[in-house]
């Protein structure tokens, strides 16, 4: 069963991007974005990756993200936890914001790309400019002021970027487990396999839906942060990645946008909160 998940134009007027991009919020939490610009910077990501992903092992372990990394680095095959009871079936290399850049985070392998640092940070701040863009049609949707969101979102804060990989499987796999992103929202640029599913909420019974790729488009949806700051107006939707047997391996690239850590939303700060989840998922950090 396939999710209508809007597709909506960055070319086409304000008002017409804003109201679609806060009914998306209000009904599923999930949106794809296209005509963003990202296009071919997305596709030298995705080549990344691949270069990356394809060191050994042992080069990838000395950039491992423990909790001394604070979110940055590598984490192995079974590396992570979102849900309790499956474990996930991938890799994952997360760079942080280039103005808190540690070096000993960055590959020195020869075999990977002498501008792979310079493009990836390059990356990383034209997405922080389309969330801006984003968070500014959310607050017109919500009916507040300029900056009731974007102020906390200024400075990069804790937010990330990450490159992942799940292996092809003989038989279906957990890729990751049902969660919720910990944020405000998510970008997510994927390959054209799939394995995406978000949960029906409309169902009593446990009901997965799968959200095909579209070409080129970015994959946003809601964080947890974000359903706490709009009193749970917009959904935080929980969704999970399945590999299926014998399916190619699947990349993905997702850039998960975090207030900075000071900022209260409800009961908790935005550090708070991000550090608890990660602490729990991590099993390099335990």
């Amino acid at each position: 069963m396939n999710v209508p998940v809007p597709v909506i134009s960055l070319k086409d007027n304000n008002d017409t991007i804003t109201k679609q991009i806060v009914d998306a919020c209000y009904n599923t939490g999930f949106f794809f974005l296209i005509d963003h610009g990202l296009e071919d910077d997305a596709k030298k990501m995705f080549e990344y990756a691949k270069e990356f992903f394809s060191l050994d092992l042992n080069e990838k372990m000395k950039l491992l993200n423990t909790a001394e990394s604070q979110n940055r680095g590598y984490t192995p095959l079974h590396g992570e936890l979102l849900n309790s009871s499956q474990i996930d079936c991938k890799e994952a290399f997360n760079v942080l914001s280039p103005d808190i850049d540690v070096a000993k985070y960055w590959p020195e392998s020869e075999n990977i790309p002498s501008d792979f640092k310079q493009n990836v940070q390059k990356f990383y701040r034209s997405l922080h400019a389309l969330g801006l863009q984003i968070l500014a049609h959310f607050e017109k949707g919500l009916g507040k002021e300029s900056g009731f969101l974007s102020e906390h979102h200024k400075n990069h804060g804790p937010t990330t970027l990450r490159f992942l990989k799940y292996p092809t499987q003989t038989e279906q796999k957990n890729g990751a487990g049902p969660h919720s992103d910990y944020g405000t929202m998510t970008f997510l640029f994927q390959d054209m396999v799939g394995g995406l599913q978000i949960k029906d909420k409309n169902n009593e019974k446990e009901n997965w839906i799968d959200v095909v790729p579209v070409k080129d488009a970015i994959c946003c949806n809601v964080g947890d942060l974000l359903m706490k700051w709009t009193e749970n107006k917009f959904q935080s939707t929980v969704h999970k990645v399945i590999i299926g047997a014998n399916r190619p391996e699947r990349y993905s690239i997702a850039y998960f946008y975090h207030p900075v850590d000071e900022t209260v939303v409800g009961d908790v700060t935005a550090g708070e909160y991000l550090k608890m989840k990660l602490d729990r998922s991590h099993v390099t950090r335990k």
